[in-house]
């Protein structure tokens, strides 16, 4: 790889990077063709892009963006990176979750989320993780259950002085 096809690769991982709601780093050694096809693929549904890379390259792609220092350690072997969606940063690590039921690999190596790093034993805990539709749909839950038991008690009174109403005249008509 020449000088000028790795600072193309930098420039591009760099603004990866930038435009990602999270970064996942992966190890993808041993993935057959077919199994490494399959996950791109599955990333690529779920709007990720996943990028194989060099060590050295994805490290400088870091350091021009600066704080991902904790990420380093992980940059060891063989490394793809699944840039996470920007409406939904915990994609990447249900989409690995799941194809780690048929495959060994890619095992994660480590996720960066919101200035956050998360080593690959947190995989399980990220991938059950809400969505941002889901957080919303139960924030919208809660707004309205206090509504909603309003409405009920009231609903609930109602039904109780209509029914004392029409015995005080049912008594009153006998």
């Amino acid at each position: 790889m020449t000088k000028d096809e790795k600072t193309l690769v930098i420039a591009e991982v760099t603004e990866k990077i930038k435009r990602s709601s999270s970064v996942y780093i992966t190890d993808f050694s041993g993935l057959t063709v077919e199994k490494s096809n399959d996950i791109r693929n599955k990333f690529r549904a779920a709007g990720i892009e996943y990028y194989v890379v060099k060590n050295t390259l994805a490290k400088r792609s870091f350091d021009n963006i600066g704080g991902y220092e904790k990420m380093y350690s992980a940059l060891r072997h063989s490394t793809a990176i699944a840039f996470g969606s920007p409406t939904d940063p915990i994609a990447p690590a249900r989409i690995i979750k799941d194809f780690l039921k048929t495959s060994e690999k890619p095992s994660m190596k480590a996720a960066f989320i919101e200035g956050e790093v998360f080593g690959a034993d947190k995989l399980e805990y990220l991938a059950t993780l809400p969505t941002k539709d889901q957080l919303i749909a139960r924030m919208m839950g809660s707004i309205q259950a206090p509504a909603t038991n309003i409405v009920g008690v009231m609903s609930s009174v109602m039904r109780n002085l209509m029914y004392a109403i029409n015995q005080v005249a049912e008594k009153n008509q006998g």
